[in-house]
């Protein structure tokens, strides 16, 4: 299965559209790499928790084994780590709610506050009613809490 560019999207986003190498900071070309792969005996996904952004040289590095598993892994943890600092008090209550599964259902000025994670992609709002809209966690909102 390829990854959609939905999520190549919110990948190229939580890395802040450059790779996610410390101090490597390129922002082109930059590629979607696969941390646990997809085939070869390995059973990679094609989810925002098992993919990271890194730019060309940095990807052909880890194929070439300058750059381990072990070390992309922590550069995922660092990317998440960062997006969760980012986020206020009432966002993070609504993603640890949602990953409960808790049923969040808000008014107009309730959505209006959780917008922005929508627009980060780490919920979607679907409206229930004229007047109500029920909040439904991504995986990439799922990353930054679990």
């Amino acid at each position: 299965m390829a990854v959609t560019q939905r999520i190549r999207n919110l990948i190229k986003a939580e890395a802040g559209f450059k790779c996610a190498v410390p101090f490597c900071n390129n922002t082109s070309p930059l590629q979607i790499h696969h941390i646990i792969h997809q085939g070869g005996g390995e059973n990679g996904t094609d989810t925002v928790d098992n993919l990271i952004c890194l730019c060309s040289n940095c990807h052909g590095r880890y194929h070439a084994g300058e750059i381990d598993r072990q070390a992309i892994q922590q550069y995922k943890r660092r990317l998440v780590q960062e997006a969760y600092k980012e986020l206020a008090p009432n966002e993070v209550g609504y993603l640890e709610a949602l990953l409960e599964g808790d049923n969040i259902e808000l008014d107009a000025e309730g959505v209006r506050l959780a917008r922005r994670l929508e627009r980060k992609g780490y919920v979607t709002i679907n409206e229930t009613s004229e007047e109500l809209f029920q909040l439904e966690i991504t995986d990439a909102g799922r990353s930054v809490v679990e």
